[in-house]
């Protein structure tokens, strides 16, 4: 038993961390560190949060079915209370996030528990584990030959059950154990093994009705009709935040190989109408479209899957993720996260520091990383460069320049202005929660500029 033991617990470590190697586990561990910034890269945190509940309860189940064997039979006597309160206060102070601490938390339990047999009323559950003969031996200075079961102070010898009898008793304390044991096996196995996080399976069940079909006509219609449809597109657009709305009826295009640039002072209601776009927050009047197909109740990890990437305000990475686990949430080829670190060099030399270390113009380069390797659809950036240094703030304005280049629809939310008219296209001034006017860049005078940020001149 002891030989079958070991096996498991070497066979549950090697699956522990093959699963937190795979993508289904950087998936896991991106939704711990941001949900926000998980969702924008196409992760759904409800299967993420579903699947190591669904793991750990399959462990959970096996390693109670051998509790069971092995003190058979299971009563409140047998495994009290206590002992599981002492089992999870073990557990979560050595194995906590690690594989080995897990194991630790074992060795500790298992030797510190005999020591206190003496002080605290554990009616024999732990002295269980220890073979017959040198507990006998331990306790009574080795006199009695036969098995003693012993409650509080209190020694009641049993007469000795033949081999037969002990393996007909076991069977049938063990029968429940072993079936559950097995269906946690195997149903914790195949999630460690098989899922992906770019399947649409057991998180699909979630999404609304709606959503999911305006996705699948978008999958069956994608690269076509393009040029007659904005990228992105609000109609009517009303959205706040409990009581209080912040956007008024917002109207606005972005088209394909173009940058519309959005201004206006802080408050006007840029970064709330990024999150409508991407689905974090929900509308309450108006559509989004994408492609000419309403998208408003669609998720937002199904969004992000259909190319559309929000580079948020808070820059959107994974502060808890190395850089490389970083791009690996996204990029998942070698090639394309070395292309990745070609782009931005800097990177390259902090693949294995810490997200959120670095500084702000490195955390930038690093949620614009993917969008460039792979270019989306849909691009919104929300305050690209807002607290970064001249320089970082170049390197980031040639970025979102590539991706127009390369046939993006970029909407730059900025509040240097003169940053975002160097790469703009169009250019639209927002106030009080309403696009108060969109126009080419030429038109983008010094008067409206006033208007926009001073509240002075004809709007």
């Amino acid at each position: 038993m002891a030989m079958v033991l070991l096996a498991l617990v070497l066979l549950g470590a090697l699956l522990i961390r093959n699963l937190e190697n795979s993508s289904t586990g950087r998936a896991i561990l991106a939704v711990r560190s941001s949900e926000v910034a998980a969702r924008t890269a196409g992760i759904s945190p409800v299967r993420a949060r579903l699947l190591p509940f669904v793991v750990s309860a399959a462990i959970a189940g096996l390693g109670g079915a051998f509790f069971a064997v092995v003190n058979s039979p299971m009563t409140n006597v047998r495994a009290p209370a206590l002992l599981g309160l002492v089992w999870l206060t073990v557990t979560v102070t050595f194995g906590v996030r690690r594989v080995g601490g897990a194991a630790i938390a074992g060795l500790v339990f298992a030797t510190t528990l005999p020591f206190l047999h003496g002080v605290a009323t554990w009616s024999g559950a732990p002295w269980s584990w220890i073979p017959a003969d040198v507990r006998n031996r331990t306790r009574l200075g080795g006199a009695p030959r036969h098995p003693l079961r012993v409650r509080g102070n209190r020694a009641r010898a049993q007469p000795r059950r033949s081999p037969g009898t002990r393996r007909r008793t076991l069977g049938r304390a063990s029968a429940p154990g072993g079936h559950d044991a097995g269906h946690g096996t195997g149903h914790g196995g195949g999630d460690d093994t098989a899922d992906d996080t770019a399947d649409d399976t057991a998180d699909d069940t979630a999404d609304d009705t709606a959503g999911h079909r305006t996705v699948g006509r978008r999958r069956a219609v994608r690269g076509r009709g393009r040029s007659r449809f904005p990228a992105l597109a609000f109609r009517q657009v009303r959205a706040g935040y409990g009581d209080a709305e912040v956007l008024h009826g917002v109207d606005l295009e972005v088209h394909a190989g173009s940058v519309l640039a959005l201004l206006g002072a802080n408050g006007a209601g840029k970064s709330t109408l990024c999150a409508v776009g991407a689905g974090l927050v929900p509308s309450r009047g108006g559509r989004v479209q994408r492609g000419g197909l309403d998208v408003t109740d669609v998720p937002t990890f199904r969004r992000a899957r259909e190319g559309f990437y929000l580079a948020p305000e808070a820059r959107g990475i994974f502060p808890d993720l190395t850089v490389d686990e970083n791009l690996t949430v996204r990029l998942r080829e070698r090639s394309e996260r070395d292309s990745a670190y070609e782009r931005f060099p800097l990177l390259a030399d902090r693949r294995t520091q810490v997200a959120g270390l670095l500084s702000g113009g490195e955390q930038q380069m690093l949620a614009l990383a993917p969008a460039l390797v792979r270019p989306p659809d849909v691009l919104v950036a929300d305050e690209p460069t807002l607290g970064l240094a001249p320089l970082a703030t170049e390197e980031i304005m040639t970025a979102v320049g590539e991706l127009r280049d390369r046939g993006c629809a970029v909407l730059l939310v900025e509040e240097k202005a003169r940053e975002a008219l160097e790469v703009a296209d169009v250019v639209g001034f927002m106030e009080l929660g309403r696009v108060t006017w969109v126009g080419p860049r030429e038109q983008a005078d010094a008067e409206r500029l006033a208007a926009a940020y001073l509240g002075v001149g004809d709007a």
